[in-house]
């Protein structure tokens, strides 16, 4: 992805009738996505999300040219947070709500990359553990070096977090069987749809009285289902 300072003057040297103009300026993140973009840098979990809680949010609906806008802005965000680790939106305004269902529940991650969501819940007062086999990025939260699969079938703690575990990789069902069928799962990240594998979503049970608002990229179905396995 080229650096945004870059990417915006190459866009303003090219003629207006230039169609080039069209198909880069979606990937210019606004100001708003900056500031989001800057907080993670910053090894600092963002305020809010800065487009709403749903794709196709607009204050006018009608407003074809705001969509337009917000739809792109928000694409060019997406790509700039999965640079940086951020699969799944990750701020401060939905974290709390997702804390306060957790409550003094102890709370293993498996797969938790950077360890942004393991931060973002550990200051609501989580208790929370989090791993991953590739220890690579800069941790925004401690970061145990384990196997998904390993952890879960060691783990005592009382729900098991996964956010968007890798596409078709049936590895998620080791560790669902490892975890067992007594204790909830939370999972993050689209229902049958491009995280996850079908094998998963065979056996994992949501449960449907449970709501908390998730914001979406661009184009993304993300939600937080609470179930269990089967």
């Amino acid at each position: 992805m080229l650096e945004q300072d870059a990417l915006k003057e190459y866009i303003d040297t090219l003629p207006e009738e230039d169609p080039m103009r069209d198909l880069l300026s979606p990937m210019v993140i606004d100001e708003k996505g900056q500031a989001f973009i800057a907080s993670i840098k910053a090894g600092q979990i963002p305020e809010k999300y800065p487009y709403g809680y749903e794709f196709g949010y607009l204050d006018d609906p009608d407003n074809f040219q705001q969509f337009f806008q917000q739809s792109s802005a928000s694409f060019a965000l997406r790509q700039a947070c999965q640079s940086l680790c951020m699969y799944a939106v990750v701020d401060r305004e939905w974290t709390p709500h997702l804390a306060k269902w957790i409550g003094n529940r102890r709370v293993l991650e498996v797969m938790a990359g950077r360890g942004i969501l393991a931060k973002a819940l550990s200051d609501e007062g989580v208790a929370i553990t989090a791993t991953d086999y590739n220890t690579y990025w800069e941790p925004f939260h401690p970061i145990t070096e384990i196997d998904a699969r390993e952890a879960a079938a060691e783990s005592s703690d009382d729900v098991l977090l996964i956010s968007w575990p890798p596409f078709e990789d049936t590895a998620i069902v080791d560790v669902c069987n490892a975890w067992g069928t007594e204790r909830p799962i939370i999972f993050i990240g689209e229902f049958r749809g491009c995280t996850g594998c079908d094998k998963f979503f065979d056996r994992f049970v949501p449960r449907e009285d449970v709501y908390i608002p998730l914001p979406q990229f661009m184009g993304i179905k993300d939600n937080v289902y609470i179930g269990y396995w089967t």
